[in-house]
Parts: structure tokens; sequence; C-alpha cells
């Protein structure tokens, strides 16, 4: 995990946060002083002003969520740090001149309680109504069988409890009320969260080391490790234990209802959110528990943590309405972008119907002989063979100018094609069809760029074979792949000399063609100075400037080694030599 930020001064950054984010918002105040956030608009004498607020570092969380329909204002601490008791005073005073009554949200963080418990003191000692109600909610403790005076942290269930706070003010609703039905949920809901690597603290670093096979279970959110080390775990297998330990602890049942909040802690990517998110989706479903809403983003982060928490909250029949209601209800908030929907149906992933390559019509059609058809048997599967070897070659070549996947996307789509031969469904005996089915198999298995070019390639080859009901003849496999080549030209800006795959294929058809030009007949040796034309072509690549393909955004300096596009070509092309030499001319 880095442990750099863009901070002007890790002293000054919570402050220089809550300028910035006072100008993408300007219906919001902000005081920087005692940094808090404040909407006029969200409570008039009518409502309760709901407040909330604890240490920085957990963005969005408390200021995302200022706005109508949740909170009146937020106060912030620093970073991981309780904002003082002064602060939280002047937020009351501030919201006190434009509601009856004020509710404090408070995280259930000593820090907090005390702090927020002084302010409300000090707010009493004015005659300005308060109410408070504390939120905890994380059952890592209680995991490990530990039951402590401090009681469950509050994490991302505040996020919940503001936008029931904020739905119940516009329903005008009395604090007491609201305070009541947001501790009636509270009591049914849990959460609990793992991470793979900690966060830093800015001006301080990291602040528990991991190693790269261990996992955290029941991390804190104020960079807290976790009550269990574990080694690391797939997704699948992350859940199950998150899942496990919340259906457990709140006696969830077969046909139980509940609302999901999926939590970034702060680092993990939307691929790894949205693939978490499927996988509590279907253990979940596996249970038999109804999902009645599901929120997948960062609601309450813990800064830069590579990590997840899974909250469940379960809905009861005397309160499903007014909760549903609230998490529903619209609100201007900037951090809540969740739509007022429910989970989808168990039909909504859906499979567009494929079309597979038409066999039907392959009887009628006229074949090769036996000999071209293993021939074309063995070259496929020896080419895909060479494919998988040089798998470690391809990353390396990549690594400088891509990825670094060229040759785990050339693994990929090397055992698909293995894998179509082994369930003997690819028309060997037929080459337009089968070089239409490569195509499409490359373009599913590859995908990207890699599976377009060659699905490109191969599409070529098939439409110029159509054109020809003899396909032995070498001028008509010449042919064909200058089709092949031209097809990919058509769609690409690559031509030869930009340091692509182009340099190698192009190449390897010019000099093939030409070759049975001059010499009519003599196939191998033509395709040998082919192959060997392209070889050439592709070392040539390491001095050339990238103008086309990811490798013209490299830094120039760092393009010392072959294409590894080319270098890709030159490996297929080789074992189709050999396969040849093996098939036709052995002695």
């Amino acid at each position: 995990m880095a442990d750099k930020y863009l901070v002007n001064s890790a002293d000054d950054c919570v402050v220089d946060c809550l300028y910035g984010f006072s100008k993408i918002n300007p219906n919001l105040f902000v005081d920087l002083r005692n940094r808090v956030v404040f909407d006029s608009n969200s409570a008039n004498g009518n409502e309760v002003a709901v407040v909330t607020g604890g240490g920085s570092g957990h963005e969005p969380f408390p200021t995302g969520y200022v706005g109508e329909g949740m909170l009146t204002a937020s106060v912030s601490g620093g970073v991981f740090s309780s904002p003082p008791s002064k602060s939280i005073f002047n937020a009351i005073r501030l919201v006190s001149s434009k509601a009856k009554e004020i509710l404090l949200i408070v995280p259930n963080y000593t820090g907090d309680v005390l702090n927020f418990g002084l302010a409300a003191e000090m707010a009493a000692a004015e005659g300005i109504d308060v109410e408070s109600v504390v939120i905890g909610e994380d059952i890592a403790q209680e995991t490990q069988g530990i039951v402590t005076k401090a009681g469950r942290r509050g994490t991302c269930a505040l996020v919940l409890a503001v936008k029931l706070a904020g739905y119940l003010s516009h329903k005008r609703k009395n604090a007491k009320e609201t305070k009541s039905l947001i501790s009636s949920m509270m009591q049914s809901t849990a959460t609990l969260g793992l991470c793979v690597s900690a966060c830093t603290k800015p001006g301080t670093g990291v602040l528990f080391h991991l190693g790269n096979d261990e996992i955290e279970l029941g991390v804190g959110v104020h960079g807290e490790a976790g009550v269990k080390r574990m080694k690391l775990l797939s997704a699948k297998e992350a859940v199950h234990e998150l899942v496990s330990h919340l259906t457990g602890y709140l006696s969830l049942r077969e046909n139980d209802e509940v609302v999901v909040v999926l939590n970034n802690l702060g680092s993990l990517t939307r691929i790894e959110e949205y693939l978490l998110a499927g996988e509590t989706e279907k253990q979940l479903t596996e249970r038999k528990i109804k999902i009645l809403r599901f929120y997948v983003g960062s609601f309450f982060s813990s800064l830069n943590m590579t990590g997840v928490q899974i909250c469940l909250s379960k809905i009861n029949d005397d309160t499903k309405d007014v909760i549903l209601n609230g998490l529903d209800h619209p609100t201007r908030a900037p951090a809540w972008v969740h739509k007022n929907v429910s989970m989808t149906a168990p039909d909504s992933v859906v499979e567009i119907t494929k079309q597979p390559e038409t066999q039907a019509h392959v009887g009628k059609l006229p074949k090769v002989p036996e000999k071209v058809e293993i021939f074309l048997v063995a070259a496929v599967t020896n080419l895909s063979r060479c494919l998988l070897d040089a798998e470690v070659l391809l990353n390396q070549l990549d690594s400088t100018c891509g990825d670094g996947d060229c040759g785990s996307t050339f693994k990929c789509l090397a055992n698909a094609i293995l894998s179509k031969n082994r369930e003997k469904t690819l028309t060997f005996s037929h080459p337009p069809t089968l070089f239409s089915q490569l195509s499409s198999i490359v373009q599913e298995a590859a995908g990207g760029t890699t599976g377009a070019l060659y699905g490109l390639f191969l599409r070529g080859v098939s439409s110029h074979l159509k054109t020809f009901t003899e396909f032995t003849d070498s001028t008509v496999v010449a042919a064909s792949w200058r089709a092949g080549v031209d097809t990919i030209k058509k769609y690409s800006t690559a031509r030869l000399g930009d340091r692509t795959m182009l340099d190698s294929l192009e190449v390897g058809s010019i000099v093939f063609n030409a070759k049975l030009r001059h010499s009519p007949g003599h196939t191998l040796e033509a395709f040998r100075a082919a192959v060997e034309a392209s070889k050439d072509a592709c070392e040539k690549t390491k001095d050339m400037p990238a103008s086309a393909g990811r490798a013209s955004y490299a830094d120039p300096s760092k393009l010392n080694q072959v294409d590894a596009g080319a270098r890709a070509v030159t490996v297929w092309l080789s074992a189709i030599l050999k396969t040849a030499e093996e098939t036709f001319y052995r002695r």
C-alpha cells in the first residue's frame, strides 16, 4: 500500500478538503474553523435538524451526506480524531435557529461519544433541545467471543441511520420518535469487514502490516488491526466468512428480509466491488434470505484501505414500510447517488443467444483431402501449444510498453482453441468454416485489442476462402493471408513500421506471395522464406518508434525490446511451418 498522498500538508489536509468540497457544492455552507458543513435549506421550524460527525478519513462520511433528505449539518475532526466538543456545539447552535429539535447521531467511539455528549450538555445549558442516538453495529469483537464495555463500533450503518433520520424529519416525526425508530433498526443491524492491506495515515504511514498472502478479519475503520489474521482468501471465500458471521449473529433464517450495504473501505477497484456484490447476492440467495435493497460503494471509508465491509440489516414487518420509504426517499446530499429501486428479479441475468457456426451444410461443401485435414488439426494444435509455452516471454516483452498480459491473453486464446478441438466442434474439413470458427473463438477468449485484431484477420481469411471451391492451391492460401491482413488494415490505423504485430504478419504475407509468384509450386520454400522474413521484421521492431497501439503511449526510452505482438506472430507461424515440414515433407 502506497504511503504517499497528494496533500499540501498532513496538518491542513482536512481543512483543505472542506474548502474544495465547498467549492463544488455551493448550496452548502462550510465553516472551516469549526469544520462544520451546513445546509440551511434542510431544516425549518417544523422539522428535526439531524447532525452527525466524527474523525476525517471516512469520506464521504460525514460531509457528503449533508443536504435535504439527510443531514442538516456535519462536524469533522482531524484524521481519525473526534471533533472537539466546541465545534460540535457550534454546529448545534447553528442549526438550532432553523429547527425546533435537534437529533445527534453519534458514532460509537469513545472520543465521539464524550465530545458529542459534552456538546449536548452545553446546548442544554442554553435551553437547546437535543436528543442523541449512539450507533454501533460492527460485530468484529463478538466473532471472537469478546464483549467489551465500549460496545460495538459505529461504521457504515451510520449512513443508513442518517438516511432514515432525514426522511423522518421530512415526515415531521419528532426527535424521540426518530431516535426510537433508528435504535430499533440498529438492534437488528450488523457489520463485519476485512482487508488485504491497511490504510496509511498522512504524516504517519501504514498503521499495520500484512504479508502478501494474508488478510485481516474484523479490521477497524480508524486503522486498527482486526481480530483475526488469515491466509488470503478468494472473493467467494471472503464473502462466505463475512456472511456466515453476520447471518449467525442476526439469527437470520429462511425467508428473512434484509437491506445490504457493501462498503468499499477505500481502495477496492470497481471490479472487486461488483464481484463481491455478486458473491454476496449469491450466498444470501442460497440461504433463501430475501434482499430488499442492496447498496454498493464507498459510504464510510478508511482512507486508502484495501478492504470491504458487509452490513446486513434485518427488516421486520412492523417497521418495513417506514425503513424502505426512508431509504428510497430522494435527497440532495451529494454522496447519496443510489436510486430508489428494489433488488432485480432473479431472471435479470440473461445471456444473448449464441449463434454457433452452422455445420448442417458442411457435408454438402467441398472438403480438403484427408492429409490436408490432418495437417490443419496438427497445425492448430501445435500453434496453440507453442503460444502456451511463450506466455512468460510475451508477458515480459509486453511489460515495458503495455500492461504485461500479452502472453496471458494468448494463453487464454490457445486454451480456448484446444478446448474446442477436444470437443471436436472445429470443422477442419472445410477451411472457410474453420477460420470463421477460430475468429469467433479468439474474439470471445482473448477480447480486447488482441481478440479484435485476430478476429478480423481470421474473418478476412475465411471470407476470401469462401470465394473458392479448391483450398489446397498455395496461391489461394497466400491470397487469403493477404486478405486477412487487409481486413485488419481496413479498421486499424497501424501500418508497416509502426512497431505492431503487422510488422511480422504483413511482411510474412508479402514475402510468401512474392516467392510463389517467382517460383510457383515451391510452397514449403516460400513459406520458410516468409517465416524468416517475419522473424527479421520482428527483430527490427526493437529499434522502431511506436506509432500505433498501446506502445505509442509509452516512454520511447523504454522500448528496447521487440514488440510482443510481433513476436507472437512468429511463434505461431513457426509452429505452422514445423507442422507442414513434418506432415508433407517428412523423409
